[in-house]
């Protein structure tokens, strides 16, 4: 079931940094949990890495996807870090599991590498 497809909340929320973009997705995961999902998969949380118009630093996108992580955590939800490679390293104490869509298109396999090495299997 894909929930926030029906939120189309871009050019990359409007900025990290606002309340009401954390807000939002607060409701998304209280609307996740209402479904009886087990887990999340944040879309579009490597803006600092993309040209998205907003002056987003890769400090403000750390901070942001901690906080999607902590959110979905306080809700008993799993939660996935999707495309993230650069803060990966960083990211991956707080995050359960890794979703790359284009890791062998964009050469991207040493994030996945290092992440099957740091967590352990199933």
């Amino acid at each position: 079931m894909q929930i926030g497809a029906a939120f189309e909340l871009r050019p990359w929320a409007t900025h990290l940094k606002f309340d009401n973009v954390r807000s939002i997705m607060r409701a998304r995961l209280h609307l996740a949990v209402s479904k009886k999902c087990d887990g999340v998969e944040p879309d579009n949380v490597d803006g600092y890495a993309n040209h998205t118009g907003f002056p987003l630093m890769n400090q403000d996108q750390y901070n942001y996807n901690t906080f999607l992580a902590s959110e979905a955590h306080l809700r008993n939800l799993a939660v996935a870090l999707k495309n993230d490679v650069d803060q990966l390293s960083l990211l991956q104490p707080s995050f359960d599991f890794a979703v790359n869509e284009q890791c062998h298109e964009l050469g991207e396999l040493g994030g996945i590498r290092y992440l099957r090495q740091t967590t352990s299997p199933c």
